[in-house]
């Protein structure tokens, strides 16, 4: 799933930001730790986007993850799961 799908999705099913939910493909250290939620929800709202609409500004949510969220983006690694930005390895599911 792309970071844009994975963003979308996940807007698609929070309405707001909760503790300890990252989404798919981001690091859940990172995304909490830097409030990258918060502000990812803060920016959504300033901007009046409606994921739900079928012309949703993916352009827009694609710029925007490219921008701040791209480097916390985790990589598979030798069967884990790490996050670059913070170094923080999972175990792959």
């Amino acid at each position: 799933m792309s970071l844009v799908q994975s963003l979308v999705s996940f807007l698609k099913k929070n309405d707001s930001p909760k503790d300890g939910e990252a989404p798919d493909g981001l690091c859940p250290n990172c995304w909490g730790r830097q409030d990258y939620g918060g502000k990812f929800y803060d920016t959504v709202k300033l901007n009046n986007l409606d994921v739900n609409s079928p012309d949703a500004e993916l352009g827009w949510i694609n710029d925007y993850a490219n921008k701040h969220l791209a480097g916390i983006a985790i990589k598979e690694q030798d069967g884990e799961l790490s996050c670059v930005a913070c170094k923080v390895a999972y175990k792959s599911e």
